[in-house]
Parts: structure tokens; sequence; C-alpha cells
């Protein structure tokens, strides 16, 4: 989780560290959605759960993990460009995978406790229960797991194919930009979106979600697609600038297809059916549309620095690594309560932001934590020099 660098005319990217600030806190408001949405399950629910949700999840679900996949490919080619293939592998290796360990030791064994209590599936006893998920116990239903953290893991696999495929894919990235083809924009906004969509509809039926990793191949095609993207895309200063010309027109159609996938609901089941593949490949196309319109007006508004976002960009991934747990642990405590629906709601997003800014806070101070955290070790030295040449 690294700020972004210079594009190839020495361009600062400012504006996405302002999109992946903004995308991960989009991510504490969704899964605080999920613990009050009717539509879906998730580890715990609310007592007053409500359909009204629908709207909002449905605005956020089609593209907000494949901005943060795009993002990622977008700083890794940056960084493969600066370090080197194996630098860039053991800094992955590094800095994903160590929390990534002790995510799935610590931080996420509480969101299995907890689910085994609300599903009625435990006996409360905490330490009984963390002795036998650490021990692999084959009768525990919600078992050792990195739950939330796959998205560590899938981009720690990403990043990795990359160290190993940079050469050749520098090699396409710099004659994609010299063909001036994501300049122009109808193949910027067609191009990516049906091939992603034709993938997607023709694996969604045959493979549905895991976050497994080994059979998980509908979520690859999507999301491995992005990385793969913002790879390319990263030095392209004519995507860039082409992002930014269309962005209204790219928000309206992600805006319209939006609105005409609320009604799919009032479609006959066997019409549904019939039209899955173009659904989806549409899908897609939406995603696609709302990423541009993102970077676009992120780009035109946003492309500047600020004290603030450098804070919150290096926060971004110990928030993201605490915040589902703190979300399920209170609430599994507001279930023995009995709030108002909307008071529980302000309740559980501020205590979620308050658990994560202070996480962050302990784990920046402390030389320890801060590689579990997925920060970098500190180096007094080199600190010194910085402010040195403040």
């Amino acid at each position: 989780m690294t700020a972004i660098a210079k594009g190839s005319t020495g361009e600062r990217l400012w504006f996405l560290d302002w999109v992946r600030v903004g995308a991960f806190g989009l991510l504490i408001l969704y899964h605080v959605g999920m613990y009050h949405w009717e539509g879906e399950a998730w580890h715990v629910k609310a007592r007053h759960q409500t359909e009204l949700l629908d709207y909002t999840q449905a605005l956020l679900y089609p593209w907000r993990l494949s901005l943060l996949f795009f993002i990622a490919g977008v700083a890794s080619r940056f960084m493969l460009d600066r370090m080197g293939g194996s630098a860039f592998a053991g800094s992955r290796l590094s800095r994903l995978g160590i929390p990534l360990i002790f995510g799935m030791v610590v931080v996420c064994a509480p969101q299995a406790y907890v689910e085994g209590l609300y599903k009625g599936a435990l006996e409360p006893g905490w330490w009984a229960f963390w002795g036998r998920y650490l021990g692999f116990d084959p009768t525990l239903e919600q078992h050792f797991t990195w739950n939330h953290l796959w998205f560590v893991v899938y981009l720690l696999v990403y990043s990795l194919v990359l160290a190993a495929l940079a050469s050749p894919l520098t090699r396409a990235a710099h004659a994609l930009d010299r063909s001036g083809l994501f300049a122009r924009p109808l193949p910027m906004v067609l191009l990516p979106a049906l091939a992603v969509g034709a993938a997607y509809a023709a694996l969604r039926s045959h493979f549905p979600s895991t976050h497994a990793l080994v059979d998980d191949w509908t979520n690859h095609a999507s999301y491995a697609s992005m990385v793969l993207l913002g790879y390319l895309l990263a030095r392209n200063q004519g995507f860039w600038a082409a992002a930014e010309r269309v962005r209204w027109g790219t928000a309206a159609i992600f805006l319209l297809v939006y609105l005409a996938f609320l009604g799919l609901d009032w479609m006959p089941d066997d019409m549904r059916q019939q039209w899955r593949p173009v659904i989806r490949v549409v899908f897609k196309l939406q995603a696609w549309c709302a990423i541009l319109a993102i970077l676009g007006f992120a780009r035109r508004h946003l492309n500047r620095p600020h004290p603030a976002v450098a804070y919150l960009n290096e926060a971004v991934f110990p928030y993201y690594i605490v915040h589902q747990t703190i979300i399920v642990v209170l609430g599994w405590w507001f279930l023995s309560r009995d709030f108002h629906p909307l008071v529980e709601w302000l309740a559980l997003v501020a205590l979620t932001a308050a658990g994560c800014a202070l996480t962050f806070v302990l784990a920046r101070r402390s030389g320890p934590l801060r590689p579990l955290f997925g920060l970098r070790a500190e180096r007094p030295a080199a600190r010194g020099l910085a402010a040195g040449h403040s």
C-alpha cells in the first residue's frame, strides 16, 4: 500500500492517493451496511435490518474492489520500475505476507468466534475457541480463515505474478502508450468493459465467488484484469487525460445502468435468465464507467497533495486489516441492546472509525507492531536525512 509515484511526464498522480483513501473509507460504510442489510447473509446481522440498503449497496458493489485492484496495479508499475522484480517481490512478501499471517492468527479469529456464537455453533469461551482455531480443528464450523483479508492474499499473488512478468508487460505497456488507443474515449470505455464482461459472463455460472484463491476464477477474471489494466496504463498520460475528458459521460452511463438494474426485480425470472449473459457484461461496463468517472473527477479536482491525505494514505492498510473485525465484534455487542436503528448505524460507523484510527496510531508508534500492520519498519537515519532536505 504505497503512495502513487510520478507519471511518465513527471506529473505526480496525487489524485490517486485521494481516491484510494476515499475507497477504503467507503469500505467501512459498505461493511457496516452488510450488518444492517436485509439482502445478503453476513457474519452477524443486526436485529433491525432494512431493504433500503439495497440502493446504497448496489451503488457501491460493482466497482469498489475493482477500483482498489486497479490502483494497486498502478502502484505496482511505479514500484517495479523503481525497484526491479526481485526487490519488489521481496517487498510485497514482507509488506503483505506478514500482516496476512498476523491477521489470520489474531485479527480474523474474533470474527470466526462471534459468527459461531451468532449461529449457535459455539459455546461461549474465547480461549477454548482460539486454541481450537489455531489447531485447525476440523469440527469447527468457523475454522482458520483469512475472511476479509482475501483481498491481501489476492493482491500478494497478483504482485508476485507481475514481478515475474514485469519485462514483457512493461514492453506491452510502452506499445500501448505509443498506439494512443486508450487516449481515445470509445476504445478506453468499451474495450476493458467488454473483455472483462465477456470473461465474467462466461465464468460466473460455473465458478461462484469463494474468495478461496484456488477455485475463484470469476473473481480472478474481474480483479486480476484490473491489476493488469492499472499496470499497463499507469504511465499512459493519454489515458489519464481522456478519463478526465469523459468523466461526465462515464458517470452518466454508470448511473443509468444503476437505475436500470434497480428495475431488474420487475423482470420475469425466465426473461432475466435468458438475458443474464448480457446483464453480466453490462454490469462490468457499469463498474468500469464508475472507475473512469471517479478517476476523471479526481484528476480534475484533487490532483494536489494534502497533509491529511498523506497521513491517511499510510493509514488505509491498518484500517483495512482491523475494520471488519471491529464491525463484527461491535455488531455482536449491539445485538443485546435495543438501540434505534439509525443510532446504532451511526454509533457503529463512528466506533469503527475510532477503533481503526486508534489501531493505526498504536501501530505507527510501535516498532514491533509496524510490520504486523503493513507499515514500513522505522529507519531513523533515513528519516533524519529526509528531514534535513525538507
